[in-house]
């Protein structure tokens, strides 16, 4: 009997190999750029949460007028601090009105070095484990992918359909 040239099987199974190839190559490159984010971001957030807090003192501050900033949504806010002779300026999300008070913070050094949040720490350690959520889950994606063949050969097909999508 006479063997077809074409065999369907060993097609296939090229294709799968193939496929799972570049899904673990594509993979590996994924979650070397992802883990370099994740420490960026790791380094950000720890200087967020080590960084000495310089506005420690709490005063109020009676506003004298503000404006919005379109391209960023952020109110600039005038007033006047009792421990500051000149007029201040500090940046809100909220809007407030001439004759409002709100509660700010200053650097007791400078006086009229003022800021609306008093530190950074809340922000630095959301950094920190978003870092480490995202770094886990790439890394523990590149474990199923180089460990099972159907995993990465799935990765492949979605990162081939992800670059046509485009």
């Amino acid at each position: 009997m006479k063997k077809n040239c074409f065999e369907f099987g060993s097609f296939l199974d090229n294709e799968y190999s193939g496929t799972a190839d570049f899904g673990k190559a594509y993979t590996t490159v994924g979650v070397v750029i992802t883990l370099f984010i994740c420490i960026i971001f790791l380094i950000v957030g720890m200087v967020m949460v080590f960084k000495k807090n310089v506005y420690t003192k709490k005063t109020t501050m009676t506003v004298t007028g503000s404006t919005l900033n379109t391209s960023t949504g952020d109110w600039t806010i005038t007033g006047n601090i009792k421990e500051c002779t000149s007029t201040v300026t500090v940046t809100t999300s909220t809007p407030y009105t001439s004759g409002q008070t709100l509660t700010v913070y200053y650097n007791p050094s400078k006086t009229c070095d003022i800021s609306s949040t008093t530190n950074y720490k809340g922000i630095g350690i959301a950094f920190i484990v978003i870092a480490l959520l995202v770094g886990a889950l790439s890394v523990i994606n590149l474990f199923f992918v180089r460990k099972y063949k159907g995993v990465a050969a799935a990765e492949g097909v979605m990162d081939v359909f992800d670059m046509f999508r485009r």
